[in-house]
């Protein structure tokens, strides 16, 4: 451990990329980051779900150190060093962040093999020069070849990745469209009072 005298932080010097308290084992570790992530759980029941594992932490500072550790690494660089193979096929999209006062999105890439996510950014904005921003950070990271995406119909983000990623292939998912076209016929059954059956073979 060393300890920085300008700003007081201590971290590990060798090696770099492992996670610090490591007398906890990566199912207490890993717990904290999917309830923090996955479920947006508070610092408070972060807490106090490590004593329900079997094995309470000494200080919730503990917790804001692993949250805090998360963000140092592009999660192309954990994967690399992990070894996990890439499939050159990628899923993208952007998700509107609900904050208060905050109009803020997450702008992300899963393999679509095996779902591992290889890329996450934090935008204010979703035009196509942000997004090409975002998407360069991740081609510093890779050492592959992105060969295609599967996508929405946002336009700004298919220019981005097309200005990005040259020779790219991508597709457009219709996932959206399904999604539209049983709005519609949900609607269509209110209105003339059909059964489901006759929503199901329309």
């Amino acid at each position: 451990m060393a300890q920085c005298v300008g700003c007081g932080e201590k971290f590990s010097i060798l090696p770099s990329f492992l996670p610090r308290e490591k007398h906890f084992c990566m199912d207490i570790i890993g717990e904290i980051v999917r309830s923090a992530c996955l479920f947006g759980n508070t610092v408070r029941g972060l807490f106090e779900i490590t004593g329900i594992c079997g094995r309470k932490l000494k200080s919730i500072r503990t917790v804001m150190n692993r949250i805090k550790r998360m963000g140092f690494n592009h999660p192309a660089e954990i994967l690399t060093r992990a070894g996990v193979k890439v499939s050159g096929y990628f899923q993208e999209d952007e998700g509107f962040e609900k904050e208060p006062d905050l109009r803020t999105y997450s702008v992300v890439m899963a393999d679509s093999e095996n779902m591992s996510v290889w890329h996450m950014d934090y935008v204010d904005h979703v035009d196509e020069e942000t997004l090409c921003e975002s998407f360069e950070k991740f081609v510093e990271k890779i050492a592959f070849t992105v060969i295609g995406v599967t996508k929405d119909k946002w336009r700004p983000s298919t220019k981005a990745l097309k200005s990005v990623f040259h020779r790219i292939w991508i597709g457009f998912c219709h996932r959206h469209f399904l999604k539209k076209l049983w709005c519609a016929l949900s609607d269509w059954r209110k209105d003339t009072g059909c059964d489901h059956k006759e929503v199901k073979s329309a």
